[in-house]
Formats: C-alpha cells, sequence, structure tokens
C-alpha cells in the first residue's frame, strides 16, 4: 500500500470467487467452507486479517452466487487500513455496514437489486458510491 489511504474493497462468489471491484487487492481470501446448508444463507460475520503493512476488516454474508448454478457462496466487504493509522473500532464497523447496505440495495437494472432475498445476481461496473463512502470515512482514519 504505497499511497497509505484506506482501500475498500468488494469481493465473493460472483460467477466463482474474484474481486468484484476494479482494483484487485492483496491479501483477500475466500472464507467460505463447500457445503450448502440452506439455513446458514444470510448469515454474517466480521473477521480481521493482518498483512504486510496493514489490517484487513472484512464482513462476510453467505449468499447464493446465482451466476455459479445458485451454489452457495459469499460476498465481503473489506476495509484495508495502513498498519500506522488511528481509527475507532466503530469507525470501521460502521464503513462496512455502509458498504454492505449500499451494495445490497444497489439497483443494476429495472428494480433489480444485486442482492435479494440473499441470492448475489449479475454485478455491474459502477462503483462511484464507493468513493463516496471512502471519501465520508477516509479522515475518521487518521496518523
Amino acid at each position: 500500500m504505497g499511497n497509505r489511504e484506506i482501500e475498500i474493497a468488494i469481493h465473493g462468489t460472483n460467477g466463482g470467487y474474484r474481486t468484484i471491484t476494479r482494483d484487485p487487492v492483496a491479501g483477500l481470501f475466500d472464507a467460505r467452507r463447500d457445503y450448502s446448508k440452506v439455513a446458514s444463507m444470510g448469515s454474517e460475520a466480521y473477521s480481521i486479517h493482518f498483512r504486510e503493512g496493514c489490517v484487513i476488516f472484512s464482513k462476510y454474508k453467505i449468499v447464493r452466487d446465482v451466476l455459479g448454478d445458485s451454489r452457495t457462496g459469499n460476498i465481503a466487504f473489506s476495509v484495508i487500513v495502513p498498519i500506522d493509522k488511528k481509527f475507532e473500532i466503530a469507525d470501521v464497523k460502521s464503513l462496512l455496514d455502509r458498504v454492505d447496505t449500499e451494495f445490497s440495495n444497489k439497483e443494476f437494472s429495472e428494480g433489480k437489486t444485486y442482492i435479494k432475498n440473499n441470492n448475489l445476481g449479475a454485478v455491474r461496473n459502477d462503483w462511484a458510491f464507493l468513493d463516496k463512502i471512502k471519501e465520508d470515512y477516509e479522515p475518521k482514519f487518521r496518523n
């Protein structure tokens, strides 16, 4: 992380596991287990992952990968924070929840949202909302 700013990434199973947002980010990982318990659909969990020079905070949700034959998968929202930044953990959770909410409710065509009834549909490359979220939260992550 040469720019020493926070980064926001969305990754998960959307026709197979991959980074969905525009720029690949090192250190993200596929946290799903390969089982299809219907009862777990919609479950959420938060994680912390350490990578050289930064900390990655993520929020994972269990969803169906509609493009991947409706297999059980996940969608993850991650913020990558340089290790020298100071911040409140409540701000990290708030950021992750906001990314989740805005992404999940984002309309991509004719009123269809990216996630409906725990089904992750086709995702279009319109990431301007992430730039706005980053702009709103960047001052909360200070040196």
